[in-house]
């Protein structure tokens, strides 16, 4: 069947634009007047994203290094060697600003800058890299942690989430405990841009201390947040209010090593004393945690190379970071994704236990010391699609 043929019929042409990669969609859109139209058509643009809804890279992003260019790879184990990829945020056109990727959503980054790295973000960016298109918000709430919420299969509108903290002796609500100073107080504030202004209500909570605001993971229209206890929370977008849900069993026990979300659905790893790694999923009812993987040994990843820890004085340090536990197209595959202090870089099958060494991105990450001083990198699975967001600023 020659292209010209395809071409000419509308619905074949759509089904074969339906499977390509989101980046070269938006070249094709200069192919022809019927190409931009059909690409950028809502009907279109709602069936892309439903067939491409599931993340297929990973970003990584220098935390000690501002608006440097994220290298991209898949989450897929190849069948041949990755090309490296870069992204940078040029298109944003701001070089007067430090810029921090601090979260992916179905497609969308969100992006902090900041006139120097120990200020609060002055200006938030929600843009597209592969699109290149983005929303700016400025007049952000001061010394907040900022979540994005967005899901193109309900909206296409996105929104985010202030989670500030309170000062006690600037504010009065009868309802929460000022004498409990093992806790503390939050305010949220919610952007939307559709209405391209933040909420004038806001919703103030008492938390235990104990709990890392900045480490909320967004899943199902949901800000959650984790805590060694038989309990945690996590803030309902929609319906503007806090709710709790049960931690794993025992977590009181382990060390917290991951907890992320993927392909809709929450993960947290743990590492147990005998430094053996526990793999659990939060039910969709939030009733449970279903235990996915029991005692995982890591050290075969990369014991042929290195070990896995060093002992310095009486603590124990981790010689690696894990970037990613992500769930595959098959529901019962799981991938772990891990950096270790050499630059080395592994996907961890845990089913089949393919371990593959992506030494083609070893270049461009330079080698990084990432137990001392925080986490020399950050990583976001990412989904490279059509996922719109408009220029405008708030």
């Amino acid at each position: 069947m020659c292209f010209s043929f395809i071409a000419e019929r509308e619905d074949l042409l759509t089904e074969v634009l339906l499977r390509l990669p989101g980046k070269p969609l938006t070249t094709f859109k200069c192919v022809s007047k019927q190409w931009h139209a059909l690409i950028s058509d809502p009907h279109f643009l709602r069936r892309y994203l439903t067939s491409n809804r599931f993340p297929s890279s990973l970003l990584l992003t220098p935390s000690d290094s501002p608006s440097s260019p994220m290298p991209i790879f898949p989450l897929t184990t190849p069948s041949s060697p990755p090309t490296p990829t870069l992204i940078n945020f040029d298109f944003l056109n701001v070089p007067h600003l430090l810029l921090n990727v601090t979260q992916s959503c179905n497609g969308l980054l969100l992006v902090e800058g900041t006139l120097d790295e120990n200020q609060s973000p002055s200006t938030l960016f929600v843009c597209n890299p592969i699109t290149k298109r983005f929303a700016t918000i400025t007049g952000v709430p001061k010394k907040s942690n900022f979540f994005l919420a967005y899901d193109p299969l309900k909206s296409l509108h996105f929104k985010l989430v202030s989670v500030q903290s309170v000062n006690r002796l600037g504010w009065s609500d009868a309802t929460l405990d000022w004498d409990d100073y093992s806790t503390h107080a939050h305010k949220i504030a919610i952007y939307s841009s559709e209405t391209a202004c933040w909420s004038d209500t806001r919703v103030c909570f008492v938390v235990p201390s104990t709990m890392k605001m900045h480490l909320g993971v967004y899943c199902n229209g949901s800000v959650h947040w984790y805590l060694k206890a038989k309990e945690s929370f996590y803030f309902d977008v929609e319906n503007q209010c806090l709710k709790t849900y049960p931690m794993p069993p025992n977590i009181e026990n382990h060390e917290k090593s991951h907890f992320s979300e993927s392909r809709g659905r929450l993960h947290m790893m743990l590492l147990s004393p005998q430094l053996l790694f526990d793999i659990y999923e939060l039910k969709e009812d939030y009733s449970a945690w279903s235990l996915r993987f029991h005692r995982l040994d890591l050290s075969r990843v990369h014991a042929p190379l290195h070990d896995l820890y060093v002992l310095i004085g009486n603590t124990l340090i981790r010689l690696f970071h894990m970037l990613c536990v992500a769930g595959q197209e098959k529901e019962q595959d799981f991938m772990l994704m891990l950096i270790f202090h050499d630059g080395t870089l592994f996907s961890y099958n845990v089913v089949d236990n393919t371990i593959t060494e992506l030494s083609e991105f070893e270049s461009i990450i330079e080698s990084r010391v990432p137990w001392f001083e925080g986490y020399a990198f950050r990583s976001f699975e990412f989904i490279q699609n059509l996922s719109p967001v408009g220029v405008s600023t708030a």
